[in-house]
C-alpha cells in the first residue's frame, strides 16, 4: 500500500474525527479508502455536483505566480524564493535536465 499526506483544516479535521468514530472505521486511512472506494465507484455524483467540480491543472508562467506572491504583500521574499524554486524542481515546471 502507498501512504499519502493530505492537509486540512482544524474543522476538517475535526469532522473527519468525528465521522471515524461514529461509524466505526479502524482509523482515518479506512475512513478516506472508504470514500475513494465510494467516488470511484459512483463518479457520476461528482459530476453532478458543482461544489465537487475539480478544473484541470493550468500551468502558469512561474513570474506570473511569483508576482502574485509578491502582490498581496504578505510573504518575505525569502519565502517567494523558495516557493518558485520548489516550484522548478516539480513535473510540471522541471526541466529534463533537472529531473
Amino acid at each position: 500500500m502507498k501512504t499519502i499526506n493530505i492537509s486540512v483544516t482544524s474543522e476538517q479535521y475535526g469532522a473527519i474525527e468525528s465521522l471515524v468514530k461514529e461509524k466505526g472505521y479502524a482509523n482515518r486511512s479506512e475512513f478516506f479508502r472508504f470514500l475513494l472506494r465510494f467516488a470511484i465507484s459512483k463518479p457520476q455524483i461528482l459530476a453532478d455536483t458543482e461544489e465537487f467540480k475539480i478544473e484541470a491543472f493550468k500551468k502558469r508562467p512561474l513570474a506570473e505566480i511569483e508576482k502574485g506572491f509578491h502582490n498581496t504583500g504578505l510573504y518575505s521574499e525569502e519565502f517567494i524564493s523558495d516557493i518558485i524554486d520548489g516550484l522548478k524542481d516539480s513535473p510540471p515546471y522541471a526541466t529534463k535536465k533537472s529531473q
